[in-house]
């Protein structure tokens, strides 16, 4: 038995797409079977919103074991090697909440949530079923926003209030919509960029593909 079959990949863009060993020509949808051997690929476009309603439709329209979530994300840590692969292995919407001047209220400090409602675990998204992840991947906390953080004050009060190392666009709407259909999830990414003020000459996208490519085919293609 495949240990990879009835396994449903979900990524944000074509881009991401390509590290499946794809061209990139696909559009935002669902493709069952595409990558064969029980494998199906969700393209749900960019951001939480997407993620959250693409991924929760296809989930209760079909039946899958596990669910992949891969792409690219910036390291928030910036010990963490630009080209490297991780595992997210608890994830935060990041800016869901109220400014009280310099401060950021979070929905659980406002009590509008409970830390352990489900399916939250301690304030966090965290990855449903024990997959055990394959190749010693430095394993980190992710924070998924609606933007990219690109101003230093910004980011430096982000990272006073936060404990991710890397951040994304999807990552904790994959978790939340795995929990609620109880589905076996797992988070891996690719770092393409640091946390600063933006600046695109410091990217490293196409590395960061190449590597999320080369451990995508060892371990699930």
């Amino acid at each position: 038995m495949n240990p990879n079959g009835n396994l449903l990949f979900v990524c944000a863009t074509p881009l991401e797409s390509t590290a499946l060993g794809l061209d990139g020509s696909l559009k935002a949808g669902f493709y069952p079977q595409l990558l064969g051997d029980g494998k199906s690929l969700l393209i749900t476009g960019v951001g939480l919103t997407a993620t959250a309603y693409h991924l929760g439709r296809i989930l209760a329209m079909n039946s899958f074991e596990r669910a992949l979530n891969v792409g690219v994300a910036g390291a928030i840590d910036s010990s963490i090697p630009l080209g490297s692969v991780v595992e997210v292995v608890y994830d935060e919407f990041a800016d869901v909440g109220a400014e009280d001047n310099d401060l950021f209220i979070t929905l659980f400090e406002m009590s509008l949530l409970e830390v352990n409602e489900p399916p939250f675990v301690n304030g966090m998204l965290v990855p449903m079923g024990g997959w055990k992840c394959e190749g010693n991947l430095q394993k980190v906390g992710g924070a998924s926003v609606n933007t990219v953080h690109g101003n230093a004050e910004n980011i430096a009060r982000f990272i006073n209030r936060s404990s991710a190392q890397v951040g994304s666009m999807e990552g904790a709407a994959f978790f939340y919509a795995c929990a609620m259909a109880g589905v076996t999830s797992m988070q891996i990414r690719a770092i393409s960029n640091y946390v600063e003020p933006r600046n695109r000459e410091n990217w490293k996208l196409s590395e960061a593909i190449e590597s999320l490519s080369i451990y995508l085919k060892h371990y699930f293609l």
